[in-house]
């Protein structure tokens, strides 16, 4: 009797990490190197030229990046640097500032855990990015010459990024593991919603340092059951995509600014991953596809296809895009939700109709959660994964110039430096604002809200 399907896998062994050494990944069949920081808030023409000139003219063919925007429950370091520079010398009892502030940041950790029974509640997060690039291995070049090509490469993605104004920090093995321990969350109380201090083992296998031990996913249907019910994953793909959109819209998918009701509340992720693949072959085909359609259209027989005249047009332009020196690129968008089972539907829900509201089209994957989580670690996008994403028809070829428009870099302002009093954005970043922290010296402020709002407790 065949009993294989009782048999049981780690996920760690899903994952390609090797090594690690000088700001480079080593992998089973990629190098790769990655950035980790804050998001943007806004875009400009400029932006937008520096950001497709990396699909344009930084990455070689063959190559993936990926670019992951992360809801991040875990807000306890923020919390702490509150707590610790925020007190009082003015007050006659300082015991009194402490209480406040103590009760502020119980009241922020209470709205951070999606555990709890309020499934309409709008949760405190801190919005993280996460930017990696993957290098295929070739076997006909020398080994020490790809390493070189892949720091050049690290250093002209690094300065693009900090000319767009994106914070950014080498992403390290510790930062890794941090990442994929926070996706197994079912510990969120247990560590005080802070990260763990990371220890790895550098002599061994990199994907062997993942945080496994004493945890279980459940594959089913609806998703990745994590820990007997304490979470579940879910996995989301784009059906269908807007016919106008810009890179200054993407921050209406992290939630409305001015609904509640439209608000993604629970942990979430969003996932764009881009390929360049070899441009002769579908240069060729798009050529010959566009010189077919004129044919077409300049005979009797358009008249019966109205549709014809359209797609010629767009063609057309997808030639003008190629002539000006953008490339053919192959992408994948994936969200991500984990929140409380009992909670899930309600979450999905509101999901597909935030998406539905600026003109997406989103399905479950159903069966393929696993593929989605995988789709969305960092560096995990490429060769095997690449296969069966075309498989399963997930990979939308289109033209570099687009890509540029749905990269999820859109978040919430995270506030000043000093800390001075505790807030939430209107999408559930955790912020700490000061009207000190201002070199002109001006240190007015104007409160405007509605009556009953806390405008007289705030003061």
């Amino acid at each position: 009797m065949n009993l294989r399907f009782l048999d049981t896998y780690s996920l760690s062994a899903y994952l390609p990490y090797e090594a690690y050494q000088d700001h480079l990944f080593y992998n089973r069949s990629t190098i790769s190197f990655g950035f980790e920081g804050l998001p943007i808030m806004g875009f400009d023409e400029n932006a937008h030229r520096q950001m497709t000139g990396i699909f344009q003219y930084l990455l070689p063919e063959g190559s993936n990046i990926g670019y992951l925007l992360f809801a991040d429950p875990f807000i306890g370091d923020i919390l702490n640097r509150f707590l610790d520079k925020t007190g009082s010398t003015t007050l006659k009892d300082p015991k009194i500032m402490e209480k406040v502030t103590q009760y502020r940041v119980n009241h922020f950790k209470k709205m951070a855990d999606y555990t709890n029974n309020n499934k309409h509640q709008k949760p405190a997060r801190q919005f993280r990015l996460i930017l990696s690039v993957t290098l295929p291995i070739s076997q006909n070049q020398d080994f020490n010459y790809q390493k070189e090509k892949a720091l050049d490469l690290r250093e002209q993605v690094e300065t693009t990024l900090q000319q767009v104004g994106l914070s950014m920090t080498s992403l390290c093995p510790e930062g890794l593991i941090d990442f994929y321990d926070k996706i197994i969350i079912s510990r969120l109380k247990d560590t005080d919603f802070c990260s763990e201090r990371i220890v790895y083992d550098a002599l061994a296998p990199l994907r062997d340092s993942m945080p496994t031990e004493n945890r279980k996913i459940q594959v089913q249907k609806e998703g990745l059951l994590i820990d007997d019910e304490k979470a579940l994953f879910q996995g989301y793909s784009i059906t269908k995509y807007p016919t106008h959109w810009n890179q200054s819209q993407m921050g209406s998918l992290i939630g409305d600014a001015f609904s509640d009701l439209q608000q993604i509340n629970t942990p979430f992720f969003i996932h764009y991953g881009v390929h360049i693949p070899k441009q002769n072959e579908l240069t060729l085909n798009t050529t010959a596809k566009a010189s077919h359609l004129e044919r077409q259209v300049n005979s009797p027989i358009s008249k019966y296809l109205p549709k014809m005249r359209e797609e010629l047009s767009e063609y057309q332009f997808v030639a003008r895009q190629l002539a000006e020196g953008h490339r053919f690129v192959k992408t994948n968008m994936t969200i991500g939700l984990i929140g409380h089972p009992e909670h899930m539907s309600a979450h999905s829900s509101k999901l597909i109709n935030l998406y539905r509201g600026k003109g997406f089209e989103i399905k479950r994957d159903d069966y393929l959660h696993l593929q989605s989580l995988l789709t969305i670690m960092p560096m995990s996008f490429g060769d095997d994964l690449l296969k069966e994403l075309r498989g399963s028809k997930k990979l939308k070829t289109t033209i570099s110039s687009e890509s540029a428009n749905l990269l999820p870099l859109q978040g919430e302002w995270y506030g000043t430096a000093t800390p001075g009093m505790l807030f939430q954005g209107r999408r559930g970043q955790v912020l700490t604002w000061s009207p000190f922290y201002n070199n002109a010296g001006n240190y007015n402020v104007s409160v405007v809200g509605r009556s009953g709002s806390g405008k007289s407790v705030f003061m």
